[in-house]
C-alpha cells in the first residue's frame, strides 16, 4: 500500500496529489476536496496530527456555520459498519477487520455445529440443529443496526475508531447513541472518530 508524502511537503503538490492524501486519511468525498485544498494550499504543516486536526477544528464550525448538509455528506463517506467488501476502501477493511469475523464463542459454536453436522451424517438420527453464528449473520446484524441507527439521524452514518474494539463494544455504543437521540453530539463525535482514524492511518502510512 503507498505511503503517504511528508506532510511539510503537501503545500507544494499539484491538487491531484492533495487529494489522494486527503482520500487517505479521510475517505473520499469530493465535498472534503473542495474544503481542504484551499487549506492546504496556503498553509504548512509541520505534521499529520497537525493537519489533521485543523481539518478537525474546521469541520467542528461547520455544525455552527449552517454547513451541516455539507458536514453530513463528508461524514457519511466513511463506509457503513459491515459494508460489503467491494466497497469498502483498504484501509477500511483492515480498520473493520475484527467486526466481520465471528467471536471466540461464535466460534466454538461453529466447531460444536461442525462436529454435531459430522456426527448426524453417521447417524442420522441424533442430528439437532443449531445457529451458525456465521458471516452472513454477522452481515446481517450489522446492517441491522446501522439502518436503526440512520432512521434515528436522517442524513448520518455511524462512524467511529473501531481500534480493535470487539463487535458488541461497538454495538453497544451505537444503542446508546440511538437511545440518546442527540445529532449535534453525533456530529461532534463522528469529527472526531474521523479524526482518531486519521491520524492512526498516517501513523502507519507517513514516510
Amino acid at each position: 500500500m503507498p505511503g503517504l508524502p511528508p506532510a511539510n511537503t503537501i503545500q507544494g503538490l499539484p491538487d491531484e496529489e492533495k487529494c489522494k492524501v486527503i482520500d487517505t486519511l479521510f475517505e473520499h468525498s469530493p465535498v472534503l476536496h473542495s474544503i481542504t485544498l484551499p487549506i492546504l494550499s496556503h498553509h504548512t504543516f509541520q505534521s499529520y496530527p497537525a493537519l489533521i486536526a485543523y481539518i478537525g477544528r474546521h469541520l467542528a464550525s461547520m455544525q455552527t456555520d449552517r454547513q451541516v448538509d455539507k458536514l453530513d455528506a463528508i461524514l457519511g463517506a466513511h463506509p457503513r459498519l459491515g459494508e460489503k467488501r467491494e466497497k469498502v476502501s483498504e484501509l477500511s477493511r483492515r480498520e473493520q477487520a475484527n467486526l466481520n469475523s465471528p467471536s471466540p464463542n461464535e466460534q466454538q459454536e461453529q466447531q460444536t455445529g461442525a462436529a454435531e453436522a459430522e456426527n448426524a451424517a453417521q447417524n442420522p438420527t441424533s442430528h439437532r440443529h443449531r445457529g451458525s453464528g456465521n458471516l452472513d449473520g454477522i452481515a446481517s446484524e450489522l446492517q441491522r443496526w446501522n439502518e436503526l441507527y440512520e432512521a434515528r439521524f436522517p442524513g448520518l452514518r455511524y462512524v467511529t475508531f473501531v481500534n480493535s474494539r470487539p463487535r458488541e463494544v461497538i454495538i453497544q455504543d451505537m444503542i446508546n447513541r440511538i437511545h440518546r437521540g442527540d445529532i449535534d453530539r453525533e456530529r461532534s463525535e463522528a469529527i472526531s472518530a474521523i479524526c482518531l482514524i486519521a491520524v492512526d492511518r498516517a501513523g502507519k502510512l507517513d514516510g
